[in-house]
């Protein structure tokens, strides 16, 4: 069955301000081409052809962008864009009837890093996080501790014990969508909608359901969230790296 793809797009950025004024973040220009293009491009690489991008802030500026889009693109829109972003996730569902990948527009992914998302895809029963262990993580990255077996255990930005780092994508099967679902649905009402959308893995996890880590190696990935960030992803793509 073939997958759809949910790009997480609602947010402000805020901390880009500076940089992006008034216009979504994801609207920012890296070497050439902005950052929902980029994630756009990057879904197609994969082998992804349907794309549910959540929007929120400044909807018709995202909307326009992808416009001209060749891929067969939907819009779920997040009216409350400025609380959590399990919202986000719950503002997709009515849209999903396959597999489903998860992914944050206001992260760029190496080319070569499609192969081992549509790896997963093609052979993984379980629902999947993808994580690295080569960078040092700060107080806003978001932390995985494992198990033994290489199965998410908590994750959170405020772990203190972790192996890995998350890299803001998630696949969940046909054989959890609805297990998934309800998560989602379960957590935006408990946290009033200011839940993360990573809060409804560890509550899975806490439910007992299995989810596995793929480690990504020394495959190299930006989130944009600030200045630096930026700074960083525009000297990436000067030298080719992305």
């Amino acid at each position: 069955m073939t997958p759809t793809a949910i790009l997480l797009a609602a947010g402000q950025g805020e901390r880009l301000r500076p940089i992006s004024g008034l216009s979504p973040k994801t609207l920012l220009d890296i070497g050439g081409k902005t950052l929902i293009k980029r994630s756009s491009d990057f879904i197609q690489r994969i082998g992804i052809s349907k794309t549910i991008v959540v929007v929120g802030y400044r909807a018709e500026d995202i909307i326009r962008e992808l416009s001209h889009c060749s891929s067969d693109i939907c819009f779920a829109l997040n009216h409350h864009f400025v609380n959590g972003s399990c919202l986000s996730i719950k503002s997709a569902l009515p849209f999903l009837h396959t597999p489903f990948l998860i992914l944050n527009a206001d992260h760029i992914y190496q080319a070569s890093m499609a192969a081992r998302f549509r790896s997963v895809i093609a052979d993984s029963a379980n629902m999947t996080v993808f994580a690295d262990r080569d960078r040092v993580l700060g107080h806003d990255d978001m932390k995985i501790d494992a198990d033994e077996h290489m199965h998410l255990y908590k994750i959170s930005k405020s772990l203190t014990t972790y192996q890995f780092g998350y890299i803001g994508v998630t696949y969940v099967p046909h054989k959890y969508m609805e297990t998934y679902k309800d998560a989602a649905e379960s957590i935006c009402v408990s946290s009033c909608g200011k839940a993360s959308a990573e809060a409804i893995l560890d509550y899975l996890v806490a439910r007992g359901e299995i989810i596995s880590i793929v480690d990504v190696g020394t495959e190299r990935w930006f989130e944009v969230d600030t200045a630096d960030d930026y700074r960083d992803a525009q000297e990436a793509a000067s030298r080719g790296v992305i």
